[in-house]
């Protein structure tokens, strides 16, 4: 039983870890501008969720399948509209930031929320609380810090990388403020999946004819350079399996197994994407910028350090926020948490994907 919850933990690690490599590889490969590309790839990887529900209940013929009034569906519109903001945001980090900095830093969003929910809505937060923010504050102050400096050639990049993380991670914690729980009771698949949907629906219809018309970016162009190299097909192939593949994997740990693996598939897929990286820097061609940098790497190695031990203080003391089934977000919820009304959930790690912890009905995920 150990073995099998421990290989359902592993293999989430695995996909998120294979979902946020892919990302950086089609950057490396394709060598041009293709932010809104990725963008669209992660929200098709959520809007395929949707039939991965519904074949699931099909061939379950016993179970009740979920069925989406309109309101429900205008609802789950303005969230997803957001989302499309902090992704593109983030994509575009990406392109300047190796995947482990881009995963590490995602972690701001903690600070953000908390300090946003101080300062604007009056929360009292307890001592332990403010104490793993401020760690928090600190381990993304080296790791930047570290990036910046790595290498003068790039440090003008690194920055604008930098920048544009921070600003996904503003769009998301205002998402958690404004948008508290546009789902509410609906099972994750389809959550994540209609909010994956109108994501596409948006870039299709808004996005990318903004961005053909401005010159910001030629979405045909992009797909055309994608049908051009088997190797980019292969890559963005893999990014939309795994992220969909993570997804429902994630959701079956946060459903099926103890708290504990909760929070090490939290935990754990920072790491694991840091040195999965570092391996294939060197023993594969695959571009992902991911090498040892002398003393840059042993700063990110020590803010990685604080990031996971001030985790771990939000594990057991987390400021509440408010989060339901459908922010970018992995909330832990600590057995014996009385759940609040507004579906308040403990954060925990800031990911790039998606999914929610039907055990505590007050969830969110990576």
């Amino acid at each position: 039983m150990l073995m099998k919850e421990v290989s359902k933990s592993g293999v989430a690690l695995l996909l998120g870890t294979a979902s946020a490599l892919s990302l950086k590889i089609t950057y490396g490969l394709e060598n041009g501008f293709i932010p809104l590309l990725q963008t669209g790839l992660v929200f098709l990887a959520m809007a395929l969720l949707l039939p991965v529900y519904y074949l699931t209940n099909v061939w379950h013929s016993n179970q009740v399948v979920v069925t989406l009034d309109r309101k429900k569906l205008v609802q789950l519109c303005r969230p997803a509209a957001i989302d499309v903001l902090a992704t593109a945001l983030g994509m575009g980090g990406l392109m300047y930031l190796a995947p482990s900095i881009h995963k590490l830093l995602q972690y701001g969003v903690m600070p953000i929320v908390a300090i946003i929910r101080s300062l604007a809505m009056k929360d009292v937060f307890m001592p332990v609380s403010w104490s793993s923010v401020i760690l928090y504050t600190i381990a993304i102050g080296i790791i930047a810090l570290s990036v910046i400096y790595r290498d003068n050639a790039t440090s003008a990049m690194a920055t604008e990388g930098l920048l544009l993380l921070a600003g996904s991670c503003l769009v998301q914690s205002v998402l958690f403020i404004v948008d508290a729980d546009p789902v509410g009771t609906l099972p994750p698949l389809v959550g994540i999946g209609v909010q994956g949907l109108w994501g596409c629906i948006i870039l299709i219809l808004f996005v990318y004819p903004i961005a053909y018309f401005t010159s910001f970016e030629n979405i045909f162009d992009s797909v055309a350079s994608i049908y051009s190299s088997w190797g980019l097909i292969l890559s963005t192939l893999t990014t939309v399996l795994t992220t969909t593949a993570f997804h429902i994997s994630a959701i079956n740990v946060l459903y099926d197994l103890d708290d504990v693996y909760s929070f090490i598939l939290a935990t754990g897929l920072a790491p694991s994407v840091w040195i999965v990286g570092l391996i294939l820097e060197y023993t594969t061609a695959l571009p992902l910028g991911a090498a040892w940098a002398g003393w840059s790497s042993v700063c990110q190695l020590f803010g990685m350090g604080l990031l996971l031990y001030a985790t771990t203080l939000v594990h057991d003391e987390a400021p509440e926020l408010p989060c339901g089934d459908s922010h970018r977000v992995f909330a832990y919820s600590a057995s014996g948490v009385v759940p609040e009304p507004c579906l308040s959930n403990r954060v925990v790690d800031y990911g790039a994907f998606k999914a929610a912890d039907y055990k505590s009905r007050r969830s969110f995920v990576i």
